[in-house]
């Protein structure tokens, strides 16, 4: 059996890895086998991976092992121009909210549903209060601007 430190290794090779294929695979061992480097590799992924399926594998990677920390990155992956990144950010920005972290959450669609410039983002804002639910989630949604307002 493969050390854990020999097992991140390899992980950790996989992610380097030219083919996006094989990056898919390191970062999902990282998360079935909750290695400790999972969100380090997840989160340098998700923010500068060329590959749209690393990109939304990498939120996959944030939402299974609820990586409180990748909220901000989470955030930004929002505004991703592909839309199986912003969804898989989306839902894992649903269970960071579930698993005690709604109010940071909310708090932060709040901020996409004013500022974003483009609908997209803001979308998926409304979609991640929507399926939170809470009555913070609901009164955010309710009060939030159809359009951002920009200065």
């Amino acid at each position: 059996m493969e050390t854990p430190d020999g097992l991140e290794e390899h992980v950790r090779a996989l992610v380097r890895s030219p083919s996006p294929r094989k990056r898919v695979v390191g970062l999902v061992h990282a998360a079935r086998r909750r290695l400790p480097c999972a969100v380090s590799v997840a989160l340098r992924a998700l923010e500068t991976d060329p590959d749209e399926d690393v990109r939304s594998t990498a939120a996959w990677v944030l939402d299974v092992v609820g990586a409180a920390e990748a909220l901000p990155a989470l955030v930004r992956a929002l505004y991703d121009d592909t839309f199986t990144v912003r969804s898989s950010a989306g839902w894992a920005l649903v269970h960071l909210g579930q698993n005690g972290h709604e109010s940071s959450v909310v708090t932060e669609m709040d901020t996409v549903l004013r500022s974003a410039r483009r609908p997209p983002p803001r979308e998926m804002a409304r979609l991640v209060l929507g399926y939170l639910g809470t009555p913070s989630a609901k009164s955010t949604l309710a009060d939030a601007p159809l359009e951002p307002c920009l200065h």
